[in-house]
Parts: structure tokens; sequence; C-alpha cells
């Protein structure tokens, strides 16, 4: 069975949609239209276009967490600043933790 209008080229499964047609006569119709060249085209493009919105949202993450990067050292600069032994406690508490979780590396 081969579809009169491809799948690619927004073609249907419906049975008005199908013809029967042997294999090689099928590839050679495909062939004979270009099709295979136009759809790896299509491919290539849908593939660069992915691949940009792929990068635009990674560089938007990676700006996003900078910035929250940048707002939390901030935040601990004016605590060691206005209150620079509850800053020291803080820290020291955040150290037990992570040393009691397991989360420290290893000396």
């Amino acid at each position: 069975m081969a579809h009169i209008k491809a799948l690619a080229d927004q073609g249907t499964n419906a049975a008005e949609n199908l013809k029967p047609q042997e294999h090689g006569e099928h590839m050679a119709e495909h062939s004979a239209n270009g099709d295979f060249a136009r759809w790896a085209s299509n491919a290539k493009d849908t593939v660069a276009e992915g691949a940009k919105e792929m990068r635009e949202a990674v560089e938007s993450g990676a700006k996003e967490s900078a910035d929250s990067i940048v707002s939390d050292v901030k935040g601990a600069a004016t605590e060691v600043m206005e209150n620079p032994v509850e800053a020291v406690k803080d820290a020291v508490t955040g150290v037990v933790q992570a040393e009691e979780n397991h989360e420290l590396p290893p000396p």
C-alpha cells in the first residue's frame, strides 16, 4: 500500500488516501517526485529549528540561574554585613546538615 498524499505532506492513513502499489514502483514514484530530497530538507530544517529553540531555552535558563545565584550571594552578603553572628550560625548549621546528609565531598 502507498499513500496518495504522503504522511510527510500531511496526508492521512484514511482508506481514500491509500492505493495498492508495488514497493519498487512506490520508491521510484517518490524518487521521481523529488520527495526524498524535499523531506530530508524539511527534516533538516525541523532539526535546526529545534536545536535553535533548545539553545535559546538553555541560554535563558542559564541566565535565570546566574541571576538567582547573584541574588543569593547579594542576600548572603547583606546578612553578613547586617548580622554577622547570625550569618556565621546559619553557615555552621548548613555545614553540619550537609555533613549529616553526606553531601560534602571527602576530605
